[in-house]
């Protein structure tokens, strides 16, 4: 099924060539290709989604995790977590205690760093993770600075691709990773949250506008 199913949505999740979108009562529905049933999400509720390249996640209110497609990428930990990020190929979360843990292919090869976090973003073969304390750690693949963020303090973070972005305390956007595409070049201004997808970005200014850079296709 490739058109929206009807209803009231309260977040919706992309990933490649099919979406979930998370309904007012909790259950999630997903549409698009389904080669390996990430279309075909479990019964909720849920408070949180997630979508990868051919698996997605959800994050229950009970702070347990779901993961439903491709079985490469949806064996998924036991516990309680407090945050979930999906990136292409493995998913992120943040137990109840603050530490991180991921589950998934192509993994970062390295063990997360402790904690306490209380924020994760999965990218490609990287992660990062904000501390209690504002600042951002990253581990896994370096590549072209995948794994320098700024210094600073944040609110929140998001990742893809190679490519990371974050709000600070102020609301400025920074990011860091490769920049092929323009990705990494955010505008100026007052923003409440970020998104980062495989080769552009998007962030929500405080006034409820949208902003998106990349350098290809405008």
């Amino acid at each position: 099924e490739s058109t929206v199913p009807e209803g009231t949505y309260s977040a919706v999740a992309a990933g490649y060539q099919f979406t979930c979108a998370l309904r007012k009562d909790r259950n999630v529905v997903c549409f698009g290709i389904d080669y390996h049933m990430e279309s075909e999400p479990v019964a909720g509720p849920f408070a949180s989604i997630g979508a990868g390249y051919e698996f997605a996640c959800g994050l229950r209110p009970n702070q347990e995790v779901e993961c439903w497609g491709d079985a490469h990428y949806t064996k998924r930990p036991t516990g309680k977590f407090s945050n979930l990020s999906v990136g292409p190929n493995f998913a992120c979360g943040v137990t109840a205690l603050g530490e991180v843990r991921c589950w998934g292919d192509y993994s970062p090869t390295q063990p997360p760093p402790s904690g306490p976090f209380t924020a994760v973003a999965a990218g490609a073969q990287q992660a990062c993770a904000l501390r209690s304390n504002g600042s951002i750690t990253c581990w896994g693949a370096d590549y072209a600075g995948a794994l320098t963020p700024p210094s600073g303090t944040f609110t929140s973070l998001s990742s893809y691709a190679q490519s990371t972005c974050a709000v600070d305390t102020q609301g400025g956007v920074h990011c860091w990773g490769p920049d092929n595409y323009g990705e990494t070049v955010a505008p100026s201004g007052v923003f409440a949250s970020v998104a980062v997808g495989s080769v552009n970005a998007c962030a929500l200014r405080a006034d409820g506008a949208a902003a998106r850079w990349r350098c290809q296709n405008g």
